[in-house]
């Protein structure tokens, strides 16, 4: 044990001793402009470490989960890092129609009540370019049963914590009932 901690120590100690080089890492924040399909130019502040290091912007539209920490507007309160609504309806209108469908449900699924409303009008400006209805993904049905389900998960949820406050009430009597027991005796 001994050793291990000395080696330990060891280790800290040259690792203080040898500055790090961190010239070659990438800048955790750029500034990058892009252009819309219309023309329409943008800047944003670009995240590096939010994406593997830079090998992914927004402007290419992949829809992946770096896409929608910026196009939600989740990952921060500062503006700075925001996307104009216009980059992130430009990204859905490169999309096929049942594509938009399918992120339409998903967004709904996945984020908060505000955050899902901002993407699903994204979405549907995205439509009205393409030429479609701006309610074509709408099914009021499906949105009734996430909302049920996300209702039924709390209600799970409250469940099991009034079990564990049960069971903790339970062990508290118990030991109580010990003790006294003890005391008279």
């Amino acid at each position: 044990m001994k050793k291990l901690l000395g080696i330990i120590v060891l280790g800290l100690l040259l690792s203080n001793c040898a500055p790090l080089d961190t010239s070659k890492w990438p800048s955790s924040y750029r500034i990058v402009t892009a252009e819309t399909s219309d023309g329409n130019t943008y800047s944003y502040t670009h995240v590096t470490f939010l994406n593997a290091f830079g090998k992914n912007d927004f402007n290419q539209c992949k829809l992946d989960s770096y896409w929608y920490k910026i196009a939600s507007k989740t990952f921060s309160e500062k503006t700075r890092y925001h996307v104009p609504d216009l980059a992130v309806t430009d990204c859905y209108s490169k999309q096929e129609a049942y594509k938009l469908c399918l992120e339409w449900d998903w967004v709904y699924k996945e984020y908060k009540q505000d955050t899902a409303k901002y993407l699903r009008s994204r979405i549907s400006e995205a439509l009205i370019l393409k030429k479609e209805k701006p309610l074509k993904c709408r099914n009021s049905q499906d949105d009734l049963l996430v909302d049920a389900n996300r209702e039924i998960e709390k209600a799970k949820s409250r469940a099991r914590v009034a079990e564990i406050e049960a069971e903790n009430a339970r062990a508290v009597a118990e030991i109580e009932k010990r003790i006294k027991e003890q005391d008279n005796n």
